[in-house]
This record gives structure tokens, sequence and C-alpha cells, in this order.
């Protein structure tokens, strides 16, 4: 599948062929940032996981339309796409308007080239990407979390918030995993994530710890 788009032709096999990845860092402000954990993998043993997973042909479709944009935000839109549609499925959290609530989360500053390197200033300015993974971030509150009655049985963790009270707070994980934390500390996050993708969620957390961000 080709797309034009202004003299410009974005290749989306070529994108689905790179195998991209999306993973998001889904933060409740009182909780901390999600972890899943997973003990379906033998190779790996438990391990904690960001939400995300691949990004799938359909997910380069909006509103069951081709994006007709450049390379870079075709890429950024369908990521988006993908990091929405892998969290419901993994945790029933649903976020009914995913291009305006999940943002590109920069994992290093953008230096613009000198000269007129349009094309290079693109690729640099994708800042959220690492080794072919993209991340983003999303806020969530309560009210972001699966309602009771529905299909998939609850799994509940018992979190503390910021004023060290107590919550419950329920997910419908899927079958890939087995509970789930919230986490406050990033030197934290970073150390439970070492077996996620590789170890590229571990320093995607290090690499925001460098530029004295925020999850």
């Amino acid at each position: 599948m080709e797309e034009h788009l202004d003299n410009t032709i974005v290749n989306v096999d070529e994108l689905l062929k790179s195998n991209y990845r999306a993973f998001l860092f889904v933060v409740h402000r009182s909780y901390g940032t999600l972890l899943l954990h997973c003990t379906r993998k033998a190779k790996k043993g438990p391990h904690y996981q960001l939400p995300g997973g691949h990004v799938d042909e359909t997910d380069f479709f909006i509103d069951g339309v081709r994006s007709r944009r450049s390379r870079e935000d075709v890429l950024v839109a369908a990521c988006r796409k993908a990091a929405a549609r892998e969290l419901f499925e993994e945790t029933g959290i649903h976020i009914a308007d995913p291009l305006a609530r999940i943002q590109p989360k920069a994992l290093r500053p953008f230096h613009p080239r000198d000269g007129d390197d349009k094309a290079a200033n693109k690729i640099d300015a994708l800042t959220c990407e690492y080794k072919k993974r993209l991340f983003f971030s999303l806020e969530i509150t309560d009210e972001d979390f699966p309602k009771n009655g529905e299909a998939m049985p609850m799994s509940g963790s018992t979190v503390v918030d910021v004023d060290d009270t107590v919550h419950v707070a329920r997910l419908k994980l899927s079958h890939e995993h087995s509970g789930f934390v919230f986490d406050n500390d990033m030197d934290n996050i970073s150390k439970r994530l070492k077996k996620h993708s590789g170890g590229a969620c571990s320093i995607a957390v290090d690499l925001i710890l460098t530029n004295h961000e925020q999850l």
C-alpha cells in the first residue's frame, strides 16, 4: 500500500515491515505509573510491562480512511491508535478520544539541524521513538477505570495515593497478565521494566530521567 501526500509517498507496507510498537506511560497523579505483571512468558520469567504492543495495519486507518499526512504524522497517529487499542485489550481502560488524550512522550530534546534538511529534521523531531518503539503518555483518573458488569472479570490491586490513603484499583486484565501495580519511583520503574521489550522500555525511562523529566 502506498499513499501519495503532496509529492511524498507514505509506504504503509514499509512501516508495517519495520515492526513498530507503541507503549504507554499511563499515569494516575495520585497512584503513579501503571505497570502490568506478566507471568506467561517462560523464557523471561515473571516481569513487569508497560501497556502497549505491535502496530497493526488497521491502526493506519482513522475513521476507516487512511490518514493523508507526512510519514512521521502517519506513524505517530497509527501508534497512538495502537496504544489505545492495546490499553483496552490489556486493562479494559477505554480512551474515547486517543488523539486528544494520548500524547507523544519525548525521550530526548529536539535540536534542529543547520541548513534546509527538512527530512532529517522530521526524523530527529520524532523524539518519542527508540529502536522502532514509540512512547506516549496518558494521564488517567478514577473515572477511567473499567466498571463492573462487563464481560471480562475484574482484577483488583491495593494502591496508596500521595496522601497515604489506601484504595483498591480494578482493571479487566487480559490473559497475558496476572496483576498490576502503580509505581511513583522512576528508578524503580526502570528496574522493573528491564525484561520488557528487550529492555527498551527501561532505557526509555532512563532517557527521560537523563533529561530531568517526569513520566
